[in-house]
């Protein structure tokens, strides 16, 4: 695995060329090991921090967006999160495409489902610009995301459900047959058929879901198709 090539390089090559952590960290997140990417993401910040006015300045962004996006998942550290987002668009320049990309779909996300006061206007303009700037570096995983995140936290939230539906259906266009992500996304479309009324639609998606879950034997990703299958019945 990733991991463990990672964890045969030398202390001294990994301080020399930490993107290898950022490379790790990101591919964590989409197999929700987030054990690695919490190791990964921690050895990139202690290498800036030791670094410090050395360190260089777009490398540091990017770890600082990734830290972001852990941040928010928590109410609690839910201001830190955001206050290294706009820090993250406040400097970083117009060709440092990946650290946007990241950092907006925080401050969408913070605008839209983790909100208190409700879903805000700028959640939909964040999270789209966060969709083309992953879809400009060729990274459609994180475009998959930010369009889940306008389709469910922004659309779907406010009943715009039709909307909801083709935005979804955008995210899983990004996706390869077999991605594991694709199961989270499958979940979210999955929710809004049911809420329109569309149940044989919403059993095909979930059967997806859990072809792919059985597939890389994944009991996270079999657990979300019972979920949404609990959901349909309860319709």
């Amino acid at each position: 695995t990733l991991r463990d090539l990672v964890a045969e390089l030398p202390p001294s090559a990994v301080r020399e060329h930490p993107r290898v952590l950022l490379h790790l960290a990101r591919v964590a997140e989409m197999t929700h090991r987030n054990d690695v990417r919490g190791d990964a993401l921690a050895q990139a910040s202690r290498i800036v921090a030791d670094q410090a006015d050395r360190a260089d300045p777009v490398f540091r962004r990017e770890v600082d967006a990734e830290c972001a996006r852990d941040l928010m998942w928590d109410e609690r550290t839910r201001a830190q999160a955001r206050t290294l987002a706009e820090a993250v668009i406040a400097g970083a320049h117009a060709d440092e495409i990946t650290a946007q990309a990241r950092a907006l779909d925080v401050l969408g996300r913070l605008a839209s489902w983790f909100s208190d006061d409700g879903v805000l206007p700028e959640a939909e303009t964040l999270l789209l610009a966060s969709a083309r700037l992953a879809g400009r570096v060729g990274q459609h995983t994180w475009q998959a995301q930010a369009l889940v995140g306008v389709g469910s936290g922004f659309y779907f939230a406010l009943c715009r459900y039709e909307r909801a539906l083709d935005t979804l259906s955008e995210a899983l266009a990004q996706l390869p047959a077999r991605s594991l992500y694709r199961v989270t996304v499958l979940s979210f479309y999955a929710d809004v058929l049911i809420e329109m009324g569309r149940p044989a639609e919403a059993e095909a998606s979930i059967e997806e879901m859990r072809e792919i879950g059985q597939a890389y034997r994944e009991e996270w990703a079999i657990a979300y198709a019972w979920w949404s299958e609990a959901a349909l019945a309860s319709y």
